[in-house]
């Protein structure tokens, strides 16, 4: 029998989980948070350690206009889709009304280096949770913003005056690193790295089947996109929990099933 103890990111209140067997789907820092000896003592304690891990930013702009359809841009095409760029905000994607008026938003999606380039700008005494959202959603602040419209402009070769200040902005950060004094109510519940890669030297194969239960005298399991195949997607956690019903818990291809009855095959 385990008993776990998880506390509460905002209030600190410990709440405790008993079960014959515990399965973790966590990062790579997450597991390592965890305060258990087989972690630290475990032949194979290092497999934790055999991924790299990846930060990520993500933020939206509500503009009250698709300023990318204004008519100085219109050779530019932009309807729906992606811009990639060599700055720093990377990739943007463009949402907007079919009738070209009305609140349109961009989103914009950065790993690694220009992750670490928006998180900069994330001073913690300008920044806010956002309304009625989990801790770790925040209200752009102004150093955020002002950037944003800068590159933007400079990658759709315009002016600021043309793309305007949005009405309202939201920011979500995947960083490993964070601490507690970098951004408010910094958490357990925390989103950590955004994603994986195994490191250079590794049996992948061997690496997963041994990581998922560090020690055979513990029913204790690791599972999700971090150590898997499809590192980085929603198919290698999927991937990993069925791997782990079939191998250590003797149940049926439960993800194939799945599969079969939400995509039929077509003859």
């Amino acid at each position: 029998m385990y008993l776990v103890t998880v506390a509460d990111s905002v209030t600190g209140e410990k709440r405790y989980h008993c079960g014959r067997k515990v399965v973790l789907g966590m990062t790579r820092s997450q597991v390592k948070r965890i305060d258990w000896e087989p972690l630290r003592t475990s032949p194979n304690a290092h497999l934790v350690d055999a991924v790299i891990s990846h930060k990520s930013t993500k933020f939206f702009l509500v503009f009250p206009e698709p300023w990318w359809r204004h008519p100085e841009l219109q050779y530019l095409n932009l309807i729906k889709g992606r811009s990639i760029s060599s700055l720093e905000i990377r990739q943007t994607f463009y949402f907007a009304p079919e009738s070209n008026s009305g609140r349109s938003f961009i989103m914009a999606y950065n790993d690694a280096s220009n992750a670490e380039f928006w998180g900069s700008l994330a001073d913690r005494n300008t920044l806010s949770r956002f309304p009625g959202s989990v801790d770790f959603l925040y209200q752009l602040n102004n150093a955020l913003v002002d950037e944003a419209v800068k590159q933007m402009a400079i990658n759709h070769n315009t002016t600021e005056d043309v793309i305007g200040r949005p009405e309202q902005g939201v920011v979500m950060f995947w960083d490993h690193d964070a601490t507690p004094g970098y951004f408010p109510n910094y958490g357990p519940n925390m989103p950590s790295e955004a994603w994986h890669l195994w490191k250079a030297g590794y049996n992948i194969s061997e690496a997963i089947k041994n990581v998922t239960q560090l020690d055979p005298e513990h029913d204790v399991f690791i599972m999700g996109s971090a150590y898997s195949n499809n590192q980085g997607w929603t198919e290698g956690a999927f991937e990993s929990a069925n791997d782990l019903l079939t191998t250590k818990f003797s149940q049926r291809d439960l993800l194939s099933n799945v599969l079969r009855r939400r995509l039929p095959i077509r003859p």
